[in-house]
């Protein structure tokens, strides 16, 4: 759910990042890492270290984002010390004090504010701490790595400290984002530093890029097959029709649904079962397709309409503001597309129809989310330092196809 500043208007005034990070309070420190210990002593987490062996401190900490352990990782990875980690504004509604104690600091999903590089060198330098940052800025979809942005060797090159990746294979089995329940499985991490800090000064910034892209690259679904991990719950499939919102067969969209293990599309009949293994086995012929293989086939398939200028979407919206930490505030409906000119929604303020525009070039990726507020799926995104989360009401509207679409025109942006 959405928490709301019921008494918020429209003009509440926009976060801004003036204060400095704090260190933050030694006891949260250890309530952190009392939450944290039981969930990862129970699935038995190994952490692994590569090249960590008198690894100069402080450093810069690029995670991968499967599930919520993610977070629980990171303590055990620092404890008992604390980073600066870097907060989505929209994931600490309400919290502003909590997230002081812990010494970490706030911005925008997918916005270039300038004033957090600014916190990251403070924590750095002044501070002496190490800094976190989720750089996919959300949850993976299908188990693999996210796109991430070029502008991160330029920020490794201006942090001037070695440079750390932290790998989570199978955390996304765990918790699929798209996945109500949580699943009782062994779980993995791989610490990794890619850069020491005179390879970041003496390298150039795209040899830097290059080496941390290279490092980013992971596929839980893949790893499921090289430790034999079997998925055993009942219910595996439930969910997966947020993702995998095509069927393949018969090329209809949105008319998938899950039931148990199993994934159904209404039009055709055509029915695959989860397996345990992770592969998507039809019960009609003998072919087997997999969670991944099948995304990037509803890729493909938007990208083709693109091309041929066939890509669109349209629909009324429920609209939402995150000016501040203060909560969201509601700014009723409005009318939302997305074509080939970017994403666009209008609506009406105090009688006077207000349109938002986002350009492609502008936009990298989107938040997404299901069954979010009040059942409805949500997208979200930042414009001009605000942010927006938009919910869909209607059936015939995939936020999957429209996060994979706004991916597809960002890079032939970048082309152009």
């Amino acid at each position: 759910m959405l928490k709301l500043n019921h008494t918020g208007t429209r003009s509440e005034p926009a976060y801004t990042n003036k204060n400095r990070p704090s260190k933050g309070f030694w006891l949260m420190t250890l309530y952190l890492w009392l939450r944290s210990f039981p969930h990862l002593f129970w699935r038995r987490h190994h952490l692994q270290k590569v090249n960590m062996k008198d690894i100069e401190k402080p450093y810069l900490l690029l995670s991968s984002h499967g599930c919520v352990l993610d977070f629980k990782v990171l303590v055990k990875t620092f404890f008992p010390r604390t980073p600066g980690n870097v907060v989505a504004l929209d994931a600490a509604v309400k919290r502003q004090k909590p997230v002081a104690w812990t010494g970490s600091f706030l911005t925008r999903k997918f916005s270039n504010d300038p004033t957090i590089v600014r916190n990251m060198l403070y924590v750095l330098r002044k501070q002496k701490r190490s800094v976190s940052l989720f750089v996919e800025a959300r949850y993976t979809l299908d188990g693999r790595n996210q796109v991430i942005p070029d502008s991160l060797g330029k920020l490794a090159k201006l942090m001037g400290v070695p440079v750390v990746v932290l790998l989570n294979p199978g955390h996304h089995l765990v918790k699929p984002y798209w996945h109500p329940y949580r699943r009782k499985l062994r779980t993995h991490s791989v610490l990794t530093q890619i850069l020491t800090r005179e390879a970041v000064e003496t390298m150039p910034v795209e040899a830097i890029n290059a080496a941390i892209h290279d490092a980013f690259v992971y596929d839980d679904y893949a790893w499921q097959k090289e430790t034999g991990t079997l998925i055993r719950d009942k219910q595996r499939a439930v969910g997966l029709e947020n993702i995998l919102y095509r069927c393949l067969d018969c090329g209809i969209e949105h008319h998938m649904t899950t039931t148990m293990d199993q994934l159904i599309c209404t039009a055709c009949g055509s029915t695959h079962t989860l397996h345990e293994t992770g592969d998507l086995i039809a019960q009609t012929t003998p072919q087997t397709r997999t969670v991944p293989a099948w995304y990037d086939a509803q890729k493909a398939a938007i990208e083709t309409e693109i091309k041929n200028d066939a890509y669109g979407v349209e629909a009324d919206v429920d609209l939402y503001m995150l000016p501040n930490i203060k909560g969201f505030i509601s700014l009723g409906k409005a009318r939302f597309k997305h074509d080939a000119k970017g994403l666009v929604f209008t609506y009406n303020h105090d009688g006077e129809e207000r349109t938002v525009k986002r350009e492609h070039a502008k936009q990298m990726a989107i938040h997404v989310a299901f069954k979010h507020h009040h059942g409805q799926d949500f997208i979200g995104y930042t414009v001009d330092g605000m942010t927006y989360f938009l919910g869909f009401n209607d059936a015939d509207v995939s936020v999957t196809k429209i996060s994979l679409a706004v991916e597809l025109f960002h890079r032939f942006a970048k082309k152009r």
